[in-house]
């Protein structure tokens, strides 16, 4: 199995039409097709946002190795988010991480409440 196979095989699990998979991803359901038909390979930053989006496993998505999901606690998501931002070079991610940190309580939870209601849509 390839990860063509295994990015099929992801979408096929969580139940998604490919307009659906594409959606949460970012991309339109034409990309997906393309990518499950082999017309084209997967580009690094679908690769990212598919591991993040779905919490898969990089080695078993990459190289069929382990298990399809990781089981990682909030703490280590967050220690991965992080260690994705400074490497990335995203400027705007990075500094809009850093202000979350300078919000006091209920500045938090206003913007928890937001991103509930975005995820919803």
């Amino acid at each position: 199995m390839d990860i063509v196979e295994r990015i099929k095989l992801i979408r096929k699990d969580k139940g998604l039409s490919q307009t659906a998979f594409g959606e949460r991803l970012g991309v339109s359901r034409s990309v997906i097709n393309n990518i499950e038909s082999k017309l084209v390979e997967p580009k690094e930053v679908f690769i990212k946002a598919l591991i993040l989006e779905f919490d898969i496993n990089e080695k078993w998505l990459r190289n069929g190795i382990g298990k399809m999901s990781k089981t990682l606690s909030d703490e280590e998501k967050l220690m991965e988010l992080v260690s994705e931002l400074t490497k990335d070079d995203n400027a705007i991610a990075l500094k809009t991480a850093m202000a979350l940190l300078t919000l006091d309580e209920d500045q938090l939870k206003a913007i928890y409440q937001l991103t509930i209601v975005m995820q919803k849509k």
